[in-house]
């Protein structure tokens, strides 16, 4: 169990785990530097109010993950749990609504989202990356009692939801000439997590294992199948009527 140590060795573990969330905020800012927080700098497309309300919870979420990584670095588990408690429930549903908000305005508005992809490409994404989020963050709050198990389910969530940040950075690196599978941006934060359980527990711990994994494998089999005419041609047409 992850409380099981010196105090030296929690101290540490404490300190990567608040690193690893400082590097999830990280990306966020550099993913939507040029479409969010620096968006009148770089002229980009103008954020309507949906936008604006993601955007703020999107942030908020990952001031949050940074605020409760600091909190329990420093023992303040007590302030840990209030704010998280109140707070992250607020922030992780103001972001998923928002975020089907959104895709229910833009998903079929003829421009591409930021992973390049078509409409109805990006829409099984955005879902995904969306019921990903829910289902991890649902599980967080479920497992407050067992404190090894929350972090690693909100680290998780907080993983997939970058995922159009990702997308974003992807293009900058390839200056956005073709529609690329951004997973791979996700892979080293997903390692660093493995890499922390093998260093503190002698294996993976087993939401690690199967949240990892089970990300690695969704992002893998997600473009063939937003891409496929099974989804954008028979499914979609069903759903939505077009």
């Amino acid at each position: 169990m992850d409380s099981i140590g010196t105090p030296g060795r929690r101290g540490a573990r404490s300190a990567f785990l608040m690193l690893l969330c400082i590097v999830l905020a990280g990306v966020l800012a550099l993913g939507f530097a040029r479409t969010f927080f620096l968006q009148p700098v770089f002229q980009a497309r103008p954020l309507t109010v949906p936008l604006v309300i993601h955007g703020l919870c999107g942030t908020g979420w990952f001031a949050l993950l940074v605020w409760q990584a600091v909190q329990v670095r420093t023992g303040n588990m007590a302030g840990h749990r209030t704010i998280g408690g109140k707070l992250g429930i607020v922030l992780a549903t103001l972001a998923v609504l928002s975020a089907m908000w959104i895709v229910s305005l833009t998903a079929f508005d003829g421009k591409q989202t930021g992973s390049g992809l078509s409409d109805q490409s990006g829409l099984f994404i955005q879902i995904g990356t969306s019921s990903w989020f829910a289902i991890l963050v649902l599980l967080g709050f479920r497992s407050t009692r067992r404190p090894d198990y929350h972090k690693r389910y909100m680290i998780m969530a907080s993983i997939a939801m970058l995922a159009p940040a990702y997308s974003r950075i992807a293009r900058l690196l390839v200056e956005g000439r073709t529609p690329v599978d951004s997973a791979f941006l996700a892979v080293p934060l997903v390692a660093a997590l493995f890499v922390h359980d093998f260093r503190t527990l002698g294996r993976p711990h087993p939401v690690t294992l199967w949240t990892g994994l089970g990300y690695l494998a969704y992002v893998a089999v997600r473009l063939p199948i937003a891409q496929s005419d099974l989804w954008t041609k028979t499914i979609v047409p069903a759903l939505f009527g077009i």
